[in-house]
């Protein structure tokens, strides 16, 4: 971590030393870059998931396809969740003290909004479980196979969500 250290002079004999962080320019990346990162580091294990395990009776593709494809889209959305969590230093895991004011708000808002939508997430997830067997006609199989994707991808999501809401509301440091 790079610190910028600026003395300021309050009266002849008191002085206050304040850093500011610095921020590397190539680890910088601008909203519109950050956005799209956010959503795939969200959204790409799930569709790795989905490519995984159900290409092949639903889409009709080969085991290798969907294979390949889901291996692909994991990989993708391991970049992205390590650029988005890379994103002002880890500023959703950071301590208090390693933190201003500004970021320590910033960073408990981003951890209340991604126990919303984690919640919201696990609740979708468990209204569709009770309603596919229903309109499918027969019962889910939940076998270990099974539950261990679901389980990972929870795990993964909620690791992931506090600094995908951090990249998606932070603005530009040129803003």
């Amino acid at each position: 971590m790079l610190y910028n250290y600026n003395v300021k002079m309050l009266h002849e004999d008191v002085s206050v030393m304040t850093s500011t962080r610095a921020t590397a320019p190539d680890l910088e990346l601008p909203r519109r870059v950050r956005r799209p990162l956010a959503v795939v580091a969200i959204i790409g294990y799930p569709a790795a998931v989905f490519f995984w395990t159900l290409a092949q009776s639903w889409l009709g593709l080969p085991p290798a396809v969907g294979g390949i494809a889901g291996l692909a889209l994991i990989l993708v959305s391991l970049f992205a969740m390590w650029r988005v969590y890379e994103f002002r230093s880890r500023l959703a895991q950071a301590p208090d003290a390693q933190l201003d004011e500004r970021q320590v708000q910033v960073r408990d808002r981003a951890y209340l909004d991604s126990y919303r939508i984690f919640v919201a997430i696990t609740l979708v997830a468990l209204a569709l479980a009770g309603i596919i067997p229903d309109l499918i006609d027969r019962p889910l199989a939940l076998t270990y196979d099974v539950v261990n994707w679901f389980v990972m991808g929870g795990i993964l999501i909620s690791l992931a969500l506090p600094s995908a809401v951090v990249a998606w509301r932070e603005p530009d440091l040129a803003d």
